[in-house]
C-alpha cells in the first residue's frame, strides 16, 4: 500500500482515474520552440533516433554536406552542435515546402512578432509577421526566420552574434536590424493571425477528465 508498481498486464479490475488530452503536434512544436524547452527537443530527437538520425535526416532534406550540419543531441546545448547559416536556412525553407499543400505553414510552428509574447519572445521587439527561432549559448546568441514581404516574398534570415556574454545586447542588435528591414519593406501584416487557432497552454488543467 502506498507504493508505485509498474506491471506489463492490466489488471482486470483496473479503471481510469484520470485521463489528459495532448495538445496536436503542431501546438506542442510551437510551445516547444516558443519557449526553446530542450527537454522536448531531447524527447522528440530521440524517438527519431537519436541526434544521429536527426544529422542524417537534416543532410537528406537540405542536400546540405555533413561538414555544415554537426549535432551531438537533440536540444543544441553544447558548442559541439554546429549549423552553418545555410543549412539553418534550408532546412527552414525545406519545412516551408514540406507544409505548402498542407492546412499549416512554418509560421505555426515558431514564435512570430505580434502574436506571441512569451518564453523567447518576452522583452523581444521583433516586428509584427516576422517569425523567428532562437539560439542562445553562453557566448553566442543566434537568430534566424522568415520575414513575409509584399516586395520580395518570403525573405530568409540568419543572424549570429558572437565573442561576448553581452547576450541580451546581441539580441537588442539584432531587433534593431529586423525593425529596420520592417521599415524597408512591407511586411505583410496577415502573417500573424496563423493557419491554425491559439489553442490552450502545456498541462492545461482544463484537459484532464476523470474516469470516475
Amino acid at each position: 500500500l502506498g507504493m508505485v508498481r509498474a506491471s506489463q498486464i492490466r489488471p482486470e479490475n483496473a479503471r481510469l482515474l484520470l485521463g489528459h488530452q495532448s495538445l496536436t503536434l503542431t501546438e506542442l512544436l510551437r510551445q516547444m520552440n516558443i519557449y526553446s524547452n530542450n527537454v522536448m527537443s531531447e524527447m522528440l530527437a530521440e524517438l527519431l533516433g537519436g541526434p544521429a538520425a536527426v544529422d542524417a535526416i537534416n543532410t537528406k532534406i537540405t542536400g546540405v554536406g555533413e561538414e555544415e550540419i554537426q549535432l551531438i543531441n537533440g536540444s543544441g546545448l553544447g558548442v559541439e552542435n554546429r549549423l552553418s547559416p545555410r543549412a539553418v536556412i534550408e532546412i527552414l525553407q525545406a519545412l516551408d515546402r514540406k507544409l505548402a499543400n498542407q492546412p499549416i505553414k512554418v509560421a505555426d510552428l515558431f514564435p512570430v512578432g505580434g502574436r506571441d509574447t512569451k518564453g523567447t519572445m518576452q522583452w523581444r521587439a521583433i516586428p509584427k509577421g516576422v517569425m523567428i527561432k532562437t539560439g542562445t549559448l553562453a557566448q553566442v546568441s543566434a537568430l534566424a526566420g522568415e520575414i513575409p514581404t509584399q516586395e520580395r516574398g518570403k525573405v530568409w534570415f540568419v543572424i549570429m552574434n558572437a565573442g561576448s556574454s553581452n547576450i541580451e545586447g546581441f539580441r537588442n542588435q539584432q531587433d534593431r536590424v529586423l525593425q529596420d528591414l520592417d521599415q524597408h519593406w512591407q511586411i505583410l501584416p496577415e502573417a500573424t493571425k496563423g493557419s491554425i487557432p491559439e489553442r490552450s497552454f502545456l498541462g492545461d488543467p482544463s484537459r484532464i477528465s476523470q474516469g470516475f
